[in-house]
Parts: C-alpha cells; structure tokens; sequence
C-alpha cells in the first residue's frame, strides 16, 4: 500500500494539482450534491478563467460544451470576492459538461436555428445550457461550482481570412457551490479555421476545438 500511494502521490505532482487560492473563500459543511463531497471552502466573487475545450454539434442541433480550467501567466483564473481580495486558481475541469438536455435548470431557448450540415460550419443562434460543473483541484479544498447554465448563445464564423468560429454566451448562472454570487458568461474561439472545421465535419457532426474564458 506503501508504494501504491508514493506512485499516486507522484503522479499528482507531475499534473501540477497545486492551486494557489488568495481571499474570498470561507469553510462550508454538509453536501452540494451529486458525488462532489466534502464540500469544503465554498469560493464567493466573481473570477474569469482560461479554458480550453471542445464543443460537440450535433446533426441533431444539440450541443454539448467541456473543457479544463488551465494556467494563463499563472493562474487560471483570478478576479475579486465580495470584499476585493483578491482570488487566483490554478487548475479545474468540467465534471460534468454543458448541455442543452431537457434536465437543464435554465429556461428552455426556443428551438435552435443554427445551420447543421456539412454544407457549412455552425451559424446562428444556439441553444440554452446547463448542468455544468466546475471541480477546482485546490489545497485547501472548496466546493464545486455546481449547475452551471448559459442563455442568449450565438455561432458566428468569422468573416475574415482564415477566420474561426465565434462561440459566446451573455448570461448565465451558477447553481451552487463556489461563485454562485453573479452573471456568468462563456466566449470561446475554435482552434482551427474555419475551412479546415469544414473538412472536418461528419454525418453533420462537428467536433471543435475551442479555446476562451468563462466567468462565474
């Protein structure tokens, strides 16, 4: 058992798990729900993140967001708690991603008009989500942001040469847990051009690369 854990102990240092995490956080007990427990210190403020990912168009019109919160100069993320201290995160990842499933705990979008074929890349107005969750690798450790929703999305590929696929997000929400104080927005940018997305699409399947911020 001795060695399991000197090789576990190992491999957490090598992902770099460390999070350095400044003010605005105070101790919670009890559960935020799912599997995510103890729930921890519980993060309040606002903090913008760097985050990279991909976003899954189906030929059906749904959409399915993940990614990982990852270091930019850093840290990933940084902002302000209600008392303007300051706040930085190393690391985090989606445990569960953005979807547009009939559980999400948003207000249903209408039905979505963005183009689903191979004919051209996604463009238009997208569709509500949420039941994200956001788990923060931190010492000490604090609660996930849980129930994660956005409203009023768009897909809009750029116009100029060589240009990429705009992802955004105005409004949204967190449910629970850390940063559940304000307006949340997601902006993302796919990685390839748009032509080379194009000839990447299958049965009207996009799989995007992305990259932005998300601000909780």
């Amino acid at each position: 058992m001795k060695k399991i854990s000197t090789t576990t102990a190992s491999i957490a240092m090598s992902l770099g798990l460390v999070v350095a995490l400044g003010g605005g956080v105070a101790m919670a007990s009890g559960h935020s729900g799912g599997s995510h427990k103890p729930t921890g210190a519980l993060a309040t403020g606002s903090v913008t993140c760097t985050m990279h990912g991909v976003a899954i168009f189906a030929a059906n019109g749904s959409l399915t967001i993940r990614g990982n919160i990852t270091p930019s100069h850093g840290a990933g993320c940084t902002g302000k708690d209600a008392t303007s201290n300051t706040i930085k995160i190393r690391i985090g990842h989606f445990s569960s991603p953005l979807t547009n499933s009939t559980t999400t705990t948003v207000t249903p979008a209408p039905t979505s008009t963005v183009t689903q074929t191979c004919a051209s890349v996604p463009n238009g107005t997208l569709p509500d989500l949420g039941n994200g969750t956001i788990v923060w690798n931190s010492r000490p450790k604090f609660a996930p942001s849980t129930g994660i929703g956005f409203t009023g999305g768009t897909a809009s590929p750029s116009t100029s040469t060589n240009g990429h696929l705009l992802i955004a997000y105005t409004s949204g929400q967190v449910g629970g847990g850390s940063f559940m104080d304000g307006t949340a927005t997601l902006s993302l940018t796919s990685r390839q051009t748009l032509a080379q997305l194009q000839s990447r699409c299958e049965s009207g399947r996009f799989v995007i690369a992305v990259s932005g911020t998300i601000t909780l």
